[in-house]
């Protein structure tokens, strides 16, 4: 593959051969990574001495010492090829002329970062006004807007810009560009998606992540090599999707999409829940099954606000043993073999084998529980709480050992009380 650069008074371009990135063709999906330099106390350094300052610093100094700079942003479809610039706004003008409607990028933390840093210091950008709603007159009319889907933990789910452009029949546009991260999905690195999907382009070749020194880079007079690595980033992502796509289309019986006009899928969360909700109420349309599955399962803002205050939708949670916390466990150290065992797992065995909670609940105390035939217990769920512990250690690993061993007391037990040892 050849490409030409032009330099422009916003910067270089850099595109295939042939292609007019000034009126590129229509497309729908497309995949977008940024190349950036890393600054130490906004000092350019060399990839090793970089890595051996790095490690020197926890998270708190890095944030205060270490900086990024973006020079390269890039983007592929298979229709418009490989495209990539110095310049945020070209890289904007480029998807707006191409009528791009999803970008999915891999570890939005990173690459949103850059949008972020690019929006929010130009005072051109507005947060959108959602007073329209989120029907076509949601996407049109205000122009330089961004709007954002995270949660307070830092995770990235979408981010929506409104750009304003001016159309090839003259007249002045405004056009929305949803991104999404992919790693959303498909966990564990660039790389390990490339060669656990085996992802290839469209001659059956595959794509696999080179190497590249970032920090070496000249960025005037850039090598075949390094374009071609910014080429398989965006390229093997874009390929990796559509192949994925096919498989969440496939399993979902056509409902579900990551590629395409009717893409709806944000999250392996998302889709994971669509297909349950799909396995719930087959007869139903998706639209209608949420609905149906909170009249079935009520549950008021005051609940779900108690379960997220105390944690109830963290998911799995590791606790190691304060003893063995920063060491190395080996079989030899323990004179025989290791054994692990995932808890969390479980999980779904549990929910399988647990019947489903519905409806006002019919409680009863533990003596009366307790006094009930065997076969009506079955119909009743048994919920220990340990209401009041006394006389235990003030150490915290003796006191949840304590805890655990005498536990099972209340299983014949109204109260329990654990010794000082």
């Amino acid at each position: 593959m050849t490409y030409t650069r032009t330099e422009l008074p916003q910067g270089w371009v850099i595109c295939e051969a042939g292609k007019d990135f000034k009126r590129p063709s229509p497309a729908c999906t497309f995949a977008f990574d940024t190349e950036t330099f890393a600054y130490i106390d906004g000092v350019k350094v060399d990839t090793e001495t970089l890595a051996r300052e790095c490690l020197k610093m926890d998270a708190e100094e890095k944030r205060r010492r270490v900086s990024t700079s973006v020079w390269c942003w890039q983007c592929y479809d298979e229709v418009n090829g490989f495209f990539m610039t110095s310049s945020f706004d070209i890289w904007l003008q480029y998807q707006a002329h191409a009528g791009y409607k999803f970008g999915w990028c891999y570890n939005a933390k990173f690459d949103f970062s850059q949008i972020d840093y690019n929006v929010l210091t130009d005072p051109k950008w507005k947060r959108h006004e959602k007073t329209k709603g989120t029907g076509k007159a949601y996407d049109k009319g205000q122009a330089w807007a961004f709007d954002s889907i995270h949660n307070d933990m830092g995770t990235r789910y979408a981010y929506k810009l409104w750009i304003k452009y001016r159309h090839r029949n003259r007249h002045i546009h405004v056009h929305p560009v949803e991104y999404r991260d992919f790693m959303n999905i498909f966990a564990g690195g660039l790389a390990r998606m490339l060669e656990s999907l085996d992802v290839r382009d469209e001659d059956g070749q595959p794509l696999r992540k080179s190497t590249m020194d970032y920090q070496a880079v000249d960025v005037d007079h850039l090598t075949d090599d390094e374009i071609q690595y910014c080429l398989i980033d965006v390229k093997g992502l874009y390929f990796g999707i559509k192949q994925y796509n096919e498989m969440i289309e496939e399993q979902s019986d056509g409902e579900r999409h990551i590629f395409g006009e009717e893409t709806n899928v944000m999250t392996a969360g998302g889709f994971a829940k669509a297909e349950l909700l799909r396995s719930l109420y087959p007869d139903l349309k998706p639209s209608k099954r949420i609905k149906q599955y909170q009249k079935e399962h009520p549950l008021t803002e005051a609940q779900d606000k108690w379960l997220r205050k105390n944690h109830l939708y963290r998911g799995g949670i590791s606790l190691v043993n304060p003893r063995f916390q920063g060491l190395l466990l080996t079989a030899e150290q323990f004179g025989r073999p290791m054994k692990r065992y995932d808890v969390n797992s479980e999980y779904p065995f549990a929910m399988d084998e647990i019947r489903d909670l519905v409806g006002a609940p019919e409680v009863k105390t533990y003596q009366e529980w307790c006094s009930m035939d065997a076969s009506a217990r079955e119909d009743f769920e048994c919920i220990l709480m340990l209401t009041s512990v006394s006389g235990f250690s003030s150490e915290a690993s003796r006191a949840s050992t304590g805890l655990m061993r005498y536990f099972l007391m209340a299983a014949t037990s109204s109260s329990v009380s654990l010794p000082a040892q």
